[in-house]
């Protein structure tokens, strides 16, 4: 039997919040643009030894390119992520689950380069597309921050409703307080195990430890452990790093969907 999936999923190419307090990201790359710009000019006039009567001019082009340069970026990562759509066919995926949508999120990163606010923007466009089931694929949640800040993070998650459910794996940020926040909104953790979501139709999730590195034997180990006794039927892997693929398609994993 040969079913469609209908997948939606969420890239988030270069998208930055400007609505934390992680400016010093921000200052950062403004220095970093800005100083290429000059320096280009520099290497051009040989550190003003050459066309000396223009240079001064030059370098104030250059810092006016900086600084175009910067607002333009501040204003490409305050965008909505974009989302694409891809729909694919999964070998022995149930008839009735045919065009079922999945929406999968990653590296949204709440506490260092996104806020709440952010956060509920993205919450709301997620249900807008109305998907089957909800996947976050790892470094969901960066910082904790306060008792406060914690509580009204647990409420923007808890909005995220799917038939199927909402799943989360871990990435290397996810602290203990951030599984207890994903425990409070609802939202089921997969370490290193397989689920049935439905007869001939099972999610798998790899943990994803800060300490792993990238240690093949352990990833050998977690793959052999998640996938080796899972039920029968067409398997969606979770796994935050986009590597050892080759794993699961020795293990005959259909689907595998990474950070």
């Amino acid at each position: 039997l040969k079913s469609e999936w209908k997948t939606t999923f969420n890239l988030y190419m270069g998208n930055v919040g400007l609505d934390n307090g992680s400016y010093l990201h921000h200052w950062i790359a403004c220095l970093f643009l800005i100083s290429i710009c000059l320096l280009a000019v520099d290497l051009v006039t040989v550190f003003g030894f050459v066309l000396r009567n223009i240079t001064h001019r030059l370098r104030l082009l250059a810092l006016s390119a900086g600084i175009l340069l910067c607002v333009m970026a501040h204003i490409q990562g305050s965008r909505p992520p974009v989302v694409t759509e891809h729909e694919i066919v999964m070998q022995g995926l149930p008839g009735e689950l045919d065009e079922t949508v999945l929406a999968a999120v990653a590296d949204t990163h709440i506490g260092a380069d996104n806020g709440l606010e952010w956060l509920e923007e993205r919450v709301q466009q997620i249900l807008d597309m109305r998907p089957d089931m909800i996947v976050l694929i790892g470094d969901i949640v960066a910082r904790n921050g306060s008792e406060n800040y914690r509580a009204e993070l647990t409420g923007i998650l808890q909005r995220l409703e799917a038939p199927l459910g909402v799943w989360v794996v871990r990435g290397n940020h996810e602290s203990k307080t951030s599984i207890e926040t994903f425990e409070k909104a609802g939202i089921r953790l997969l370490r290193d195990e397989s689920v049935e979501i439905s007869p001939g139709f099972v999610l798998a999730g790899i943990d994803q430890a800060r300490e792993w590195e990238l240690r093949d034997s352990i990833y050998a180990v977690a793959f052999a452990k998640t996938l080796g006794s899972r039920p029968k039927g067409a398997t969606v892997l979770l796994c935050h790093e986009p590597l050892r693929a080759t794993l699961a398609e020795e293990a005959g994993v259909e689907l595998m969907l990474c950070g």
